[in-house]
């Protein structure tokens, strides 16, 4: 176990991984915190991303709306992040995980950091969207469910 500590060009945050090394690198079980927020808890290979982990977006967070934010900051709205928990290789999502954003959420299968492969997209309202994706988009016949009846849309 040790701690790696980069400063950034404005030396006002930092890189920080605190976890497990080998040969110098990130190898093993490890927590990153990234300068710009983003937190990523997981597995690591030779310096990258690489096996199960969770990556919460906080740079990407939106507002979501709910009204429920931090009293004490005087905020309405609550920052929601982007997250994608799953498989990971060479830094990019690839195989089997889960990404949520905000009104939506896709589980299924990636490669080299897209949708590819048998996922479904579910949507803030319920509907769902079913079927093989290529390169990020649907693909094909799709199974489109919503209140309970699927639909078969091209």
């Amino acid at each position: 176990m040790g701690e790696l500590v980069i400063p950034s060009e404005e030396n006002i945050e930092a890189l920080r991984y605190q976890g497990e090394f080998r040969n110098g690198l990130q190898d093993g079980d490890g927590v990153c915190k990234y300068p710009n927020g983003d937190l990523y808890t997981g597995r690591w290979k030779e310096g990258m991303r690489s096996g199960k982990g969770t990556l919460v977006l906080m740079s990407l967070a939106e507002e979501d709306g709910s009204g429920r934010g931090s009293e004490a900051s005087g905020s309405s709205h609550s920052k929601q992040p982007r997250t994608y928990v799953g498989d990971w290789q060479e830094n990019v999502r690839h195989g089997v995980g889960k990404y949520e954003d905000v009104g939506w959420v896709y589980e299924g299968e990636w490669k080299a950091d897209k949708r590819e492969g048998k996922g479904v997209l579910t949507l803030k309202s319920g509907r769902k969207f079913d079927g093989d994706w290529g390169n990020d988009r649907l693909n094909g016949l799709i199974k489109v469910c919503q209140t309970g009846f699927y639909i078969t849309e091209r």
